[in-house]
C-alpha cells in the first residue's frame, strides 16, 4: 500500500473535515423538513407539520373575525330598528298615560264640581226647608189667631141675621186666591142690592153704636165673606168692591172703591143685604 492509503485509513479525518460533514447533514436534515414543491397540502412532514399545526388556529380565527363582522353588520341595523320600536312604544305609552292622566283629571275636576253642585243644593234644600217651616209656622199661628177671632165672633153674635161661611172658606193668607168670596158675590148678587165692607167687631158693625148707625137700619141681613189679619184684609175688601161694581154695577151699594175702616189686626170681610 502506498502511503497515502494508509494515512487515509487510519489517521482521523481533520476537524475541518468533521465541520462540514455536520454541516451537510444539517442541510440534508433541514431538506428533509421542507416540504416538496410537489407535497400534499395536508402532508405532515416533521417540524413544517408541527408549523402547519401552529398557523391553523390563526387561519380559523381570521375567517371567524370576518365572519362575526359580518353578523356584526347585520345585526346592528336590528339593533337600531328594535331600539326606534322600543322609544316609539315608549312614547305610545307615554302617550296613553297623558291621555289616562288627563281623564282622570277631568273626572276629579267633574267629582269636585258635582260635589260642590250638592252642597249648594242641599244647603239650598235646608234654607228653603228652614224657610218653608219659618212660613208653615207663621201661616199656623195666623190661623190660630184667625180661629179664635172667628170662633168668639160667632159667638158674639148669635141670634142675630149674620150667616158665616165655613171657617176654611173664609180664612185667608197671603197668597190666597180671593175667587170664593167672589163667587159668594156672584150668587147672591141678583137676589137684591148689595153692600161690601170690612170690620174689626161684626157685632158692633151690625147693630152700630152713638157714634156709628149699624146697618141693620138698611139691610136685612149680613153674611161673611172672609177673614185675615192687617192689610190683607183692606185688599180683599177692595178686590170684592172692584169685583161688585164692574160685574154688578146696578146691585153693587158702594159708592167708594176702597177699603176704609180697617186695622192692624183681625178684619172680618162682610156682604150684606137689602
Amino acid at each position: 500500500m502506498s502511503d497515502k492509503l494508509v494515512t487515509a485509513l487510519f489517521d482521523p479525518p481533520s476537524s475541518s473535515s468533521r465541520s462540514r460533514s455536520r454541516s451537510r447533514r444539517g442541510n440534508r436534515s433541514r431538506s428533509r423538513a421542507r416540504p416538496s414543491a410537489g407535497a400534499a397540502p395536508g402532508a405532515e412532514c416533521g417540524a413544517g407539520a408541527d408549523a402547519g399545526a401552529e398557523a391553523a388556529p390563526g387561519a380559523r380565527s381570521d375567517a371567524g373575525a370576518d365572519a362575526g363582522s359580518d353578523a356584526s353588520a347585520e345585526a346592528a341595523p336590528r339593533q337600531d330598528h328594535q331600539q326606534d320600536d322600543l322609544l316609539q312604544l315608549w312614547e305610545d305609552f307615554d302617550s296613553e298615560d297623558t291621555d289616562v292622566e288627563k281623564h282622570h283629571e277631568a273626572r276629579a275636576q267633574t267629582a269636585k264640581q258635582l260635589e260642590a253642585w250638592a252642597r249648594k243644593r242641599a244647603k239650598r234644600q235646608r234654607q228653603d226647608e228652614e224657610t218653608t217651616t219659618a212660613k208653615e209656622r207663621a201661616e199656623d199661628k195666623q190661623l190660630d189667631q184667625l180661629d179664635e177671632a172667628y170662633r168668639r165672633e160667632v159667638r158674639d153674635t148669635s141670634g142675630l141675621p149674620i150667616e158665616w161661611a165655613p171657617f176654611t172658606q173664609c180664612a185667608y193668607i197671603n197668597g190666597d186666591s180671593y175667587e170664593p168670596a167672589q163667587f159668594v158675590v156672584a150668587s147672591r148678587a141678583d137676589q137684591s142690592g148689595f153692600y161690601i165692607g170690612g170690620t174689626v167687631n161684626v157685632r158692633r158693625r151690625w147693630l152700630g153704636d152713638t157714634d156709628l148707625p149699624g146697618h141693620c137700619e138698611k139691610y136685612s141681613h149680613m153674611c161673611i165673606l172672609g177673614v185675615a189679619i192687617g192689610r190683607l184684609g183692606g185688599r180683599i175688601e177692595t178686590a170684592l168692591i172692584e169685583y161688585g161694581k164692574n160685574h154688578f154695577p146696578l146691585a153693587c151699594r158702594n159708592v167708594c172703591r176702597d177699603s176704609r175702616g180697617l186695622t192692624a189686626g183681625i178684619n172680618f170681610i162682610y156682604l150684606c143685604q137689602e
